[in-house]
């Protein structure tokens, strides 16, 4: 009689478990606060245009061994983590081989999602700065930077 409850406490405790992980695994796909940007072209009205890059590869400021995007093809829409140890965060853009910096100010706070998942940091975006290689301006379009799957900046390229 023992080995059974054993047993049946040992499979509960195990399904748990399991639960738990698939959870945990879901919380970290689904929340995460990312700046996310779009490339535009202006013609020559003036009208904005979304475009995509031929080949475009991403990276933070000094972390060129781990790439966002690595050489990828037409890229229109890309993402950017931010970090809340920090209040400012450079990325290298490159369009082809041509490069380009872009530097986020900004500041975070901590929301609770649940408490499986726990807290994400989000963010609000106060000062964006860029180099002028390929892109010729960028505009904050939405400063709060959080779990929703929205446009951040516009990156308009030359």
């Amino acid at each position: 009689m023992k080995l059974g409850k054993s047993t049946l406490l040992l499979v509960v405790l195990s399904i748990t478990l399991g639960l738990l992980s698939c959870e945990e695994q879901q919380c970290a796909q689904a929340f995460s606060s990312e700046v996310q940007g779009t490339f535009y072209l202006r013609d020559s009205l003036g009208t904005q245009i979304v475009t995509k890059l031929p080949v475009f590869t991403l990276y933070g400021l000094d972390k060129e061994d781990e790439k966002l995007n690595n050489r990828s093809t037409q890229v229109d829409i890309f993402t950017m983590p931010l970090s809340p140890d920090y209040s400012e965060r450079s990325f290298i853009l490159i369009n082809d081989s041509i490069i380009d910096t872009l530097t986020f100010t900004y500041t975070s706070k901590l929301q609770l999602i649940n408490t499986v998942c726990g807290f994400v940091s989000n963010y609000t975006l106060s000062k964006v700065e860029n180099t002028t290689n390929f892109i010729e301006a960028v505009n904050i379009t939405d400063n709060d930077v959080n779990t929703d799957d929205k446009e951040n900046i516009k990156v308009y390229i030359k």
